[in-house]
């Protein structure tokens, strides 16, 4: 039950962001986009490859960003929707530059990226950090703490993350802290690789 609720509750907040972007400095925005699909009924999204938000699996635009966003346009005259995967770091300025219309995919709301762009109301809410670890936690790590105390620990993040503010708050060093494009990236830094003969 308690899923379903989320859906609807993501579904109804989608559409407010579609209609309103959350921002007064945004109408303007919103007018546009509203007039543009009015008269094309194209919207261009920026996602980043991450499941289970929005992805490409078999060629193909899947993930919970993507359908939510999907229902909640299509019934007010979008005929057309391009999904665009990117880099996370490259969405911002993308849609700074207009290259596309809407980001859709978690990405918190900090002051610099309010500089640049607006946002809808929060879809979701804080739900805490976790992070995968080598099998057995051989380095103990529990929090960042533990991570800033253990000289051998290395943490693997995304390039523009709002977790990489926290863990520089813990102390963790700047030359632990490796920055990748991508969840894939970063979790196959993780993953020991095997050779195949």
């Amino acid at each position: 039950m308690r899923r379903l609720t989320a859906t609807r509750r993501a579904m109804l907040l989608a559409a407010a962001a579609f209609l309103t972007l959350g921002a007064e400095a945004s109408i303007a925005a919103a007018e546009t986009l509203q007039k543009q699909v009015a008269e094309g009924g194209k919207l261009t999204i920026g996602i980043y490859n991450s499941w289970p938000w929005g992805f490409t699996e078999n060629g193909k635009v899947a993930g919970v960003g993507p359908k939510i966003f999907e229902a909640a346009v299509k019934p007010r005259g979008v005929k057309d929707i391009e999904f665009q995967v990117m880099d996370f770091s490259a969405l911002v300025p993308s849609l700074a530059a207009k290259r596309i219309d809407v980001i859709v995919g978690g990405m918190y709301i900090k002051p610099k990226r309010c500089k640049e762009v607006a946002f809808s109301d929060p879809v979701g809410g804080p739900e805490g950090n976790t992070a995968p670890v080598k099998e057995g936690n051989p380095l103990k790590i529990h929090s960042y703490e533990d991570l800033a105390k253990n000289p051998n620990a290395r943490v693997a993040n995304l390039r523009s993350a709002a977790s990489n503010e926290p863990l520089l708050a813990a102390e963790v060093p700047k030359d632990r802290l490796q920055q990748y494009p991508d969840k894939d990236a970063a979790l196959g830094a993780l993953m020991p690789t095997e050779l195949t003969p």
